[in-house]
């Protein structure tokens, strides 16, 4: 594993091997499509977030 707050390829290969073996696991809330991205901004700064929001392409 790479240094805590460390970046780069080493650090994205860690995230990779973690999602991979299933320890990480990130909420998500709500996905949008692209088009309602006015909304998906007004619920995230509501500040009442139970997860990410996720933007979808068209």
């Amino acid at each position: 594993m790479t240094e805590p707050g460390a970046s780069g390829p080493q650090a994205l290969g860690d995230i990779l091997a973690l999602i991979k073996a299933g320890r990480l696991r990130v909420p998500i809330q709500r996905t949008y499509p692209l088009g309602e991205v006015a909304a998906a901004l007004e619920v995230s700064q509501s500040g009442h977030l139970g997860g990410k929001l996720v933007l979808l392409p068209a």
